[in-house]
C-alpha cells in the first residue's frame, strides 16, 4: 500500500506551482507514495485540514492570514517558499517545518520532502498511519550531496561520532549529520535498542548475548561488532527479554 498524501500549494505563482507539481510527480515512486492531489489554493476554497503538506508562499501576506487562521501543527508540515528576506519574528509566529528559497532546487526539495514524510510517518494520525505501514520502514538519510532512501531492517546499528552518526549495513558504511538522540524519536518502537550513548542497535541482527566483566550485558552483532551495555541499559535489556 503506497503513502495517500493531499497537498495544497498556497500560491498565485504560476512557475512555483507548476515547478513543485512536476518534482512531487518525479518523487512519487522514489518516495514511495501517492500524490492524491495537488491543489492550488488561488483557485478556490479548501479545507486545509485534510492536507499533509502545505508549501504556502510566505511573500503574500494574504495566505499567511488564512494559515494563520486554519494552519494545524500537529496535522500537517508547514513549507515556506520565497525570494525574500525573512522576517525572523513572522518565521517565530508560524514555526514552518521547513524553507524553500526560489527558485527551488530540486536537491533541496527532495531532502525537505524526505524529512517531512520521515516526520509523518512517525507521528500518530489514527486512520492515516495503516496508509504510512511501507514508509514507516524507511528513513531518509543526506550523505554528502546525496539524498536516499535505506530500509531500517537493513540497518545492523547506528554509531554516534560526535555531531554525526555512522549507519552500519551488512555490506557498507553511511556517514551522515545527525544524533543518536534525534534518531530515536523519529524512528519506530521496538525495531532498534539504545545500548549505549554511542550504539544504536537493531535487535534482529543480536547474534547471541553474553556478560562482560563488569556484568554488564554485551551483544553479539551478526557483523561481529561487540556491544557493550551500560549499566542502565543492562537493567532495562534484562526487563525487556526477561532475562
Amino acid at each position: 500500500m503506497k503513502l495517500s498524501l493531499h497537498i495544497l500549494v498556497v500560491s498565485n505563482d504560476s512557475k512555483t506551482i507548476f515547478k513543485i507539481g512536476e518534482m512531487l510527480k518525479m518523487e512519487q515512486e522514489v518516495v514511495g507514495m501517492e500524490v492524491v492531489d495537488i491543489d492550488n489554493f488561488a483557485t478556490g476554497t479548501y479545507n486545509i485540514d485534510k492536507y499533509k503538506i502545505l508549501y504556502v508562499d510566505f511573500d503574500k501576506e494574504e495566505f499567511l492570514s488564512v494559515i494563520k487562521n486554519k494552519y494545524i501543527l500537529d496535522s500537517c508540515k508547514l513549507i515556506f517558499i520565497s525570494d525574500l528576506k525573512l522576517n525572523p519574528e513572522r518565521l517565530f509566529e508560524f514555526r514552518p517545518f521547513d524553507f524553500l528559497s526560489k527558485p527551488i532546487k530540486d536537491e533541496r526539495f527532495k531532502e525537505s520532502l524526505g524529512y517531512a514524510i520521515n516526520d509523518l510517518a512517525n507521528s500518530s494520525f489514527g486512520y492515516y498511519e495503516q496508509d504510512m505501514s511501507n514508509i514507516l520502514n524507511r528513513y531518509f538519510i543526506k550523505e554528502k550531496d546525496k539524498y536516499f532512501w535505506i530500509t531500517l531492517d537493513d540497518i545492523v546499528c547506528f554509531e554516534a561520532l560526535g555531531n554525526y552518526v555512522t549507519i552500519h549495513l551488512e555490506s557498507k558504511v553511511i556517514i551522515f549529520y545527525n544524533t543518536l538522540s534525534n534518531l530515536v524519536k523519529r524512528l519506530p518502537r521496538g525495531l532498534f535498542f539504545r545500548a549505549n550513548r554511542s550504539f544504536l542497535v537493531n535487535l534482529n541482527f543480536v547474534a547471541s548475548i553474553k556478560n562482560s566483566d563488569k556484568g554488564l550485558i554485551k551483544l553479539i552483532l551478526r557483523n561481529k561488532f561487540e556491544v557493550e551495555l551500560s549499566q542502565r541499559q543492562t537493567v532495562e535489556f534484562r526487563g525487556k527479554m526477561a532475562l
